[in-house]
């Protein structure tokens, strides 16, 4: 089975106009690391998605939070985000362990401003579903 985090995480760095944004500051599970302050950076948190029984396709739904020193300036990394994101596929990303296919990606909810409470560090957030072929492409 594909690791779609990994996957995710490696087609938003060949996106310009995200890595112009934050460069190479796109985070997964755990979170944020302990050394950020503030400044521009992607987290991403996938929910468990279904699998198909008729098709090899998995399809979880992300959480991406936008970070940024101000609230425009996460707004604007929401934005770069959104335009990579929303309506992608059918791209391959290639991984370590092989390349995996992105069949369908869109945005699901409206981006919501919210500051992190325990540190006012500010984000946008909105939900994308993602579809991905659940193996390696060869």
């Amino acid at each position: 089975m594909i690791e779609t985090l990994e996957a995710l995480i490696a087609f938003l760095l060949t996106k310009s106009g995200v890595t112009a944004q934050v460069s190479t500051r796109i985070y997964g599970p755990p979170g944020l690391p302990q050394s950020y302050r503030g400044e521009t950076a992607v987290l991403i948190v996938e929910s468990p998605g279904e699998v198909s029984l008729t098709t090899p396709r998995i399809a979880p739904d992300v959480l991406v939070h936008c970070y940024g020193p101000t609230a425009v300036a996460a707004r604007t990394v929401y934005r770069a985000v959104r335009d990579a994101l929303h309506d992608a596929g059918p791209v391959d990303v290639t991984l370590a362990s092989g390349t995996a296919r992105l069949l369908r990606a869109w945005q699901v909810s409206t981006p919501e401003d919210l500051p992190e409470p325990a540190t006012g560090w500010q984000r946008c957030v909105a939900r994308f579903a993602t579809h991905w072929l659940d193996r390696t492409v060869t």
